[in-house]
């Protein structure tokens, strides 16, 4: 509004209210726009530095955030969908009901923060929950040690060479994904869904997937040295090259090659 039309209006008594320059919108947040609602900024860019940034509910859908740093940032109910995200750092990122369908992942890392021991009792602090899921993204690559993927749907994703260590996922959706030499040693993956899904040469050392159900799915040269399939469903299943080494079948007896379950 002009200023005379804004005092025509306050004379006779009408409230004016002006827009603030930061309102909410829904529409994706622009390159080189400000991200950060508190003391820590940063700029929506390629190898943006955000660490440590509180955003809750960002829209960066569509960005270019290749190479960009997130370590220990806020961005909780924040989407990415669609965003170009290869070599992106989320290490000890609050990413509840984070949306990231459709996003390029390759080379991400959603590992423990740095100087954090390693090992079975750790717990990351990431929570990935994907609203309403991550579909159809490309993870390649990734690294998810020690993370919280619970009930996360991540079907027909690509997964190659994803680091699921330790990774908590179970209930998780993993439908049609290629988890090609994906590492899921010691996951815990309780429920979880691999119907159709490329397991080949993938590592399940130690892993816990009772309950889980492999319908149809690819398990050629995959290696199961002490995973736990009990009560799984193996239905279609191929197994083809796949390593036995006391590995608990659905009937919860264990096996080693030759013997298979």
């Amino acid at each position: 509004m002009r200023p005379r039309t804004l005092t025509a209006l306050a004379a006779v008594g009408l409230a004016v209210v002006v827009p603030a320059a930061n309102a909410f919108s829904n529409e994706p947040m622009r390159a080189n726009s400000v991200l950060g609602t508190a003391s820590k900024t940063c700029k929506v860019k390629r190898a943006a530095v955000c660490s440590g940034v509180k955003h809750v509910g960002a829209n960066l859908a569509g960005r270019d955030l290749r190479g960009a740093h997130f370590d220990k940032a806020n961005l909780t109910g924040a989407s990415f969908r669609n965003a170009d995200l290869r070599r992106a750092t989320f290490r000890g990122a609050k990413l509840s009901d984070a949306d990231f369908g459709g996003a390029n992942l390759k080379g991400a890392n959603f590992g423990p923060t740095k100087g954090t021991r390693k090992g079975a009792n750790q717990v990351s602090t990431i929570t990935l929950s994907c609203n309403p899921n991550c579909q159809y993204s490309t993870l390649t690559n990734a690294n998810f040690t020690s993370a919280n993927l619970s009930s996360v749907n991540l079907s027909y994703s690509g997964l190659s060479s994803a680091n699921f260590t330790y990774a908590k996922i179970s209930q998780a959706n993993f439908t049609g994904a290629t988890p090609v030499s994906a590492n899921f040693t010691n996951a815990y993956a309780v429920s979880s869904t691999f119907t159709s899904a490329d397991l080949t040469s993938a590592n399940f050392t130690y892993g816990n997937f009772t309950s889980a159900n492999f319908t149809s799915a690819n398990f050629t040269n995959t290696n199961l040295t002490q995973t736990s399939l009990n009560n799984a469903t193996l239905t279609s299943a191929t197994f083809s090259g796949a390593v036995w080494n006391e590995t608990m079948c659905p009937d919860a007896s264990t096996v080693t090659s030759p013997t298979t379950c």
